[in-house]
């Protein structure tokens, strides 16, 4: 971006909260699959071993959970809703997959509300499951314990899913996006294209702008 008007997508405090919770998030599927496979046991070996898997995916659930308040409380007011604009570009697809005339976002575009609040209801979903796998043996029905395992697995398929598309558009499916979670700069022709009523409101008026 050398020699181009930058502009602030994202703040430091922002970037943290995304990355410990994308980690913390694929060390629980990777040590889930360690637990939930017998063909990874020898793997699972060369970590410790079973409990000793089983511990790691425990202790980073909950930090996975801390993280997750955080998340939400901070990006549920401009993220964890759907309106009449995100409808329009959700029938449009974003024109993604055909050209159309989509609605302007304001920060956030209707993909990625969707993926905030399937993070925000799976996750705690994710949260609540593993909370009673992990404290209710003997203490809750056998078959709705089987069940809870059954809603843990479906959570890892959707979270899984939409982390698949949103790693794809975060870095080679939208050009000049990957910056805005990793030092949180992004050129002015991209801030007025992918989040203009932001930037109108915000960088236009002179706030968060700088020069490199």
């Amino acid at each position: 971006m050398a020699g181009q008007r930058v502009v602030v997508a994202s703040t430091p405090y922002e970037r943290v909260i995304h990355w410990v919770l994308a980690g913390t998030c694929l060390f629980l599927v990777f040590t889930g699959l360690l637990i939930a496979v017998n063909a990874f046991a020898p793997l699972a070996e060369m970590l410790g071993g079973y409990r000793a898997v089983k511990e790691y995916h425990e202790w980073f659930g909950l930090l996975f959970t801390i993280v997750l308040v955080f998340a939400v409380r901070h990006w549920y007011k401009e993220a964890g809703y759907i309106d009449k604009t995100d409808i329009e570009w959700m029938k449009a697809a974003g024109g993604y997959l055909w050209k159309a005339k989509i609605p302007e976002p304001y920060k956030y575009n209707a993909g990625q509300k969707l993926f905030f609040i399937t993070v925000a209801l799976y996750g705690t979903a994710m949260v609540v499951t593993g909370l009673l796998l992990w404290f209710g043996k003997g203490l809750i029905w056998a078959p709705l314990m089987r069940w809870m395992v059954v809603f843990h697995a479906l959570g890892v398929a959707v979270m899984g899913g939409f982390s698949m598309v949103h790693i794809y558009l975060g870095t080679i499916g939208t050009t000049g996006s990957l910056p805005v979670m990793t030092d949180g700069k992004v050129t002015e022709a991209w801030a007025k294209t992918h989040m203009p009523g932001y930037y109108r409101e915000k960088i236009v008026k002179g706030q968060r702008k700088i020069k490199k």
